[in-house]
């Protein structure tokens, strides 16, 4: 009985101290997130109003007061401007009154962002009044005793956490999902490798489910009975692979080439592989547009180097994107490889681009051969036959696709690697060439540098998760990590050093030109987190880097607080269900639109405008859900597993892809770098949910047996 009460109050004492622990937490965060996450409307308002039509030596031939132009450093919301004359603001009108006496403008600063605000016209001969709250500044366009005023406006600052419930509710829940976390790992007494990986897991799933609801939400509003008529054939289909591949059975061998043995499913995978680079190279021909956007400022800029060695007239473009350049020089490379037989045309490009596609295919294939069977490597091959941006991207040769082999290039090297741990000295020097792999990809498409990250990851949680005792293995993973880590500092270094002095682009006019990294995420946090014309403007506005640096800082800040914590949950769930992770067809409609070669009956498939286009829609959503679906099921499994396998690496490259588009400014086609780990992922939750099914039928069906000899004769 004493043993019982002892038990009672530890437990009681337990409960406390987590209760006493989440409220410290909430209080915590009541002061130290509270100037991050929650500020009411009390900001300083900078106007810096510079009047350009004033006369003077310089321009003799410009009209005075005919160009004011008003720079507000916290800004104003467009959603709440109303379209008139007069006034522009980044392609917005402006509210404004006008009379025959003056013009006067009323900035809501309680919703404030940020605006440039330029008067085009003026033609009144009194004052503009200018009024930000209950303070009102009168300037004179046609005095000549101004050019540069900055007025600073102070706007009252009322901001609490406790204001609204739902924040604080959000704090409480987190953290105390926190701590039973840890108390449930702890009890169990895992080692931190796989307690960590089941709580990342377990966060993924979450958060991938909530993503995976609102798509779901988002495209069955209009017409739900469609889209469940295109999706039930493609989960049905899932379904009976799953099935078929669920148990690792080996293959009949068909004959062999080496010391490979090739079955049946490597030959029909190398059939539809067939099929597939001949649709493809129709469908490149008869979509074929004209290079425009950053797509043509590739194609273009390698066609300048190719003849002048250097940059011309896109030298300022790339300046500003300089992200791109890693791009020109590949293209550049390849065509002047070509130029003894061919001259580089588009269709060079789109040759390029297939080769590409289709290589990524084989080694994801090679992959899951490697990593499971030749019947589940067919299954992931066919899912990438009827990816769709594997055909509607093939025109357009940009970053997006010629990443996708250094994508499933890293994967599969890394696992060839890991499979020969033992080869001494050459297993070095393949990890050296694994961070080659991985900072080429990252040179070449940015949201790469995930993969560099996810492999350190992995290698450390597959040191941690090692026996104690086992020095000499975790001494040889340490020094695995370090050529790797060696491989991608050397190659980035060498780049960095090797461009400059090659003059392929001149830097003279970097200060004016260069956008700060900070912008992608100022872009991210407003609006519905995709590129913003508005945010472009905001930069462009500014005369150096500094410059730029400081305005999309604050920008970034402000949205932030404007949104509270619930505020940026929601904008990041929205974010990734209507921009990023929702689209079938990964923007691809909008790219081809632009300027199209040739007129082909395509167009009525693939184009916004097109008769047959929304099956299109209903046909690729219906294959894009139920793909997602199974990626859900494959990190489900992940919560479980005790193992750092290599599926663990597939979802550590797929979350941190979701993290940083969560940030990042984002489209749907930005998601095509990753679409062959979704074929592996898929294919995992596929045989997972069979292998579920027929562990419940094998029990079902030992339940339901004969009764027993001795009851029967009972």
């Amino acid at each position: 009985m004493n043993g019982e009460k002892a038990k009672e109050l530890c437990m009681k004492s337990v409960l406390l101290c987590i209760v006493g622990a989440v409220v410290l937490t909430i209080l915590l965060a009541s002061t130290v997130l509270r100037p991050l996450f929650y500020t009411r409307n009390g900001q300083d308002l900078d106007l810096i109003i510079t009047n350009h039509g004033i006369r003077d030596e310089s321009s003799p031939e410009e009209d005075p007061g005919t160009n004011l132009e008003i720079k507000c450093i916290q800004g104003i919301d467009h959603e709440k401007i109303p379209e008139t004359e007069g006034w522009y603001a980044g392609g917005y009108g402006l509210a404004c009154e006008r009379t025959d006496r003056e013009t006067s403008l009323v900035i809501p600063v309680e919703d404030c962002r940020y605006i440039t605000m330029i008067l085009v016209s003026c033609s009144s001969a009194g004052p503009v009044t200018i009024q930000a709250g209950d303070t009102t500044e009168e300037l004179d366009l046609y005095s000549p005793d101004w050019h540069r005023v900055v007025w600073n406006y102070r706007a009252p600052s009322t901001w609490s956490l406790w204001e609204n419930r739902t924040d604080v509710l959000a704090l409480f829940a987190l953290c105390l999902s926190i701590l039973l976390a840890a108390c449930y790992f702890g009890k169990r007494r895992s080692n931190g490798a796989a307690a960590f990986q089941s709580l990342y897991h377990a966060g993924f799933f979450v958060v991938f489910a909530c993503i995976l609801v609102n798509i779901i939400r988002m495209r069955t509003k209009a017409e739900p009975g469609k889209l469940l008529t295109a999706l039930l054939p493609f989960l049905a289909l899932h379904f009976c692979l799953g099935w078929l591949c669920r148990k690792e059975k080996e293959s009949v061998c068909v004959f062999r080439v080496g010391g490979v043995r090739l079955t049946v499913w490597d030959l029909l995978s190398a059939a539809g592989l067939l099929v597939m680079l001949q649709v493809q190279i129709y469908i490149g021909r008869q979509l074929a547009v004209n290079p425009s956007w950053d797509f043509g400022n590739v194609y273009y800029g390698a066609q300048e180097v190719v003849e002048n060695g250097y940059l011309v007239t896109l030298n300022n473009g790339f300046l500003q994107y300089p992200n791109n350049l890693f791009a020109v020089v590949f293209l550049t490379t390849v065509f002047k490889l070509l130029a003894p037989f061919k001259t580089a045309t588009i269709f060079t490009g789109i040759w390029l681009n297939v080769m590409m596609i289709d290589l990524a295919v084989i080694l994801i294939f090679l992959w899951m051969r490697m990593v499971w069977t030749p019947r589940k490597a067919f299954y992931g091959a066919m899912i990438c036959f009827l990816l769709s941006p594997y055909y509607l991207f093939v025109p357009i040769f940009y970053t997006d696709t010629l990443s996708l082999p250094f994508a499933a290039g890293a994967v599969w090297l890394y696992e060839w690697m890991r499979r020969r741990e033992d080869a001494g000295k050459k297993a070095l020097w393949g990890y050296l060439l694994l961070g080659m792999v991985c900072v080429a990809g990252y040179l070449l498409k940015g949201s790469l540098v995930v993969f560099a990250i996810a492999i350190v990851m992995h290698m450390l949680m597959g040191l941690a998760g090692q026996e104690e005792g086992r020095k000499d293995r975790r001494k040889k993973g340490s020094i695995r990590l370090g050529f790797f880590a060696a491989g991608f500092a050397v190659v980035f270094l060498i780049w960095k050093m090797w461009l400059p002095a090659s003059h392929i682009i001149d830097y003279t006019e970097r200060e004016k030109f260069e956008f700060p990294v900070v912008q992608w995420l100022m872009m991210g946090a407003g609006g519905d987190g995709n590129w913003s014309a508005q945010d472009q403007v905001l930069a462009t506005n500014t005369d150096t880097i500094a410059q730029r640096t400081q305005v999309c800082t604050q920008m970034f800040q402000n949205r932030i607080r404007e949104r509270g914590f619930t505020g940026m949950f929601r904008h990041f769930m929205n974010k990734g269900a209507k921009v990023t992770w929702g689209d079938g067809l990964y923007f691809t409609y909008e790219k081809l639109k632009r300027d199209p070669l040739y007129d082909s009956w395509l167009h009525d498939y693939v184009l916004q405008d097109g008769s047959h286009f929304q099956q299109l829609v209903r046909w690729t959503s219906g294959f894009h859900i139920a793909m997602l679906l199974f990626v859900l099921f494959s990190i489900w499994k992940g919560v479980g597993s005790r193992k750092v396998d290599s599926m663990a690496l597939i979802r550590l490259v797929v979350l941190g892809f979701m993290l940083f588009f969560f940030l990042w400014e984002t489209r749907p086609r930005y998601l095509v770098s990753i679409t062959p780990l979704l074929a592996v992922m898929t294919v995992d939750g596929s045989c997972y949910l069979a292998a579920l099914a027929d562990k419940w039928r094998s029990r079902k069906k030992r339940q339901g047996g004969p009764e027993p000899e001795r009851e029967m004769n009972s």
